[in-house]
């Protein structure tokens, strides 16, 4: 006899105006439609966008059903639009942000939800999901516990196809005070030869230091100015909130290795490398079951075998039927649980991604 599968709800929001614009139709419309209507949304201009976005309520636009995993555990998926930017999270009023999350949370429970995870700047507000938790009669999760596990073995693989000994290495971490940096400096400390943790505010978390120097074997160093170890890195890992580009892949040394979980990403994109540097976007997983999802929506979102790891999380935490809040408040993902996590993950049939270029 099968289980009831557990109902996973994902909430998500475009990154770019212009990334809404040119899906628009196939977002909010149905077929039919979007297909008649598809070239007038994609002709509006952006500032139309931009103006009148969020006054749109929280909406589901995609619901599959009996998603299986190698273990033969099955989940429902439910995926949720947020109207909202990055740049509105991060500058709106706490308060304007939260009624909308307070909004979406609402509407998952009525669709019945039991585990709904916070994707893209959603987990970042209100302290990876902890203020969150307040106004939820269902489990939330950030994502974030397997989002850094992929990151984490992400750089292991590429440092292994690459050749390039960790041990020996110099890690730079850029954005090491936020949850995914925190947790793979957890990661890699003692794992490379010189770790370097960079943020803006990094000397005004003391707990965060003292922890990261404690019966430490790689030599720690912290700064608040990353630009200056670019060149001096063999690794680079950049988990930042930055709505903009922060460097180059010029700025790189010869023969790096260079992870960008962020979104939007961190590096140039339209600037072609001139050194042999090795780029991947980290934090994406891969399902086994892939080919059988059947769903329009599904397939716009996520045309190759590569989704979010805060998406991954919320399903791996759904075949394995543990309905609780998870990865929640910044700074708690411990190395046993991006391990554990990351297991399960294995084990569900869920994987590292192949590596996508930025």
């Amino acid at each position: 006899m099968v289980d009831d599968p557990i109902n996973i709800g994902f909430l998500l929001h475009p990154l770019t105006v212009t990334q809404l614009r040119e899906n628009f139709a196939n977002l909010y419309l149905n077929n039919y439609l979007a297909s008649k209507l598809k070239n007038i949304c994609a002709g509006l201009p952006l500032t139309f966008y931009k103006k009148y976005y969020s006054s749109l309520p929280v909406k589901k636009i995609c619901d599959i059903r009996n998603i299986s995993s190698l273990k033969d555990s099955h989940i429902n998926l439910k995926i949720f639009l947020l109207p909202l930017f990055p740049d509105q999270i991060i500058t709106f009023s706490k308060d304007y942000i939260l009624k909308f999350l307070i909004n979406a949370v609402r509407k998952a429970e009525k669709e019945e939800i039991d585990l709904f995870a916070l994707g893209g700047f959603t987990s970042i507000f209100g302290n990876q999901g902890a203020e969150l938790i307040n106004f939820s009669k269902i489990a939330i999760t950030s994502g974030n516990a397997l989002t850094a596990a992929l990151c984490a073995n992400g750089i292991i693989k590429a440092a292994n196809i690459r050749r390039v000994p960790l041990d020996e290495s110099t890690i730079l971490i850029i954005g090491c005070t936020g949850d995914i940096g925190m947790a793979c400096a957890r990661f890699f400390k003692n794992k490379c030869k010189k770790l370097v943790l960079c943020s803006r505010n990094v000397f005004k978390h003391n707990e965060f230091i003292s922890e990261m120097t404690n019966n430490a074997s790689s030599e720690v160093v912290f700064d608040d100015n990353f630009k200056k170890h670019l060149h001096l890195s063999n690794i680079v890992l950049t988990s930042t909130s930055s709505l903009i580009p922060l460097f180059e892949l010029n700025d790189l040394r010869e023969n790096c290795i260079c992870c960008d979980v962020s979104l939007p990403k961190n590096i140039f994109s339209s600037i072609p490398p001139k050194k042999n540097i090795f780029v991947f976007s980290g934090g994406l997983a891969k399902l086994s079951c892939f080919n059988s999802i059947n769903d329009r929506i599904w397939k716009i979102l996520f045309p190759s075998n590569s989704i979010y790891g805060c998406l991954a999380e919320a399903i791996v935490l759904g075949f394995e039927k543990k309905v609780r809040n998870y990865s929640i408040g910044r700074g708690n993902i411990t190395i046993k649980t991006m391990e554990e996590i990351f297991e399960a993950a294995i084990k569900n049939g869920l994987d590292l991604a192949d590596f996508i270029s930025n």
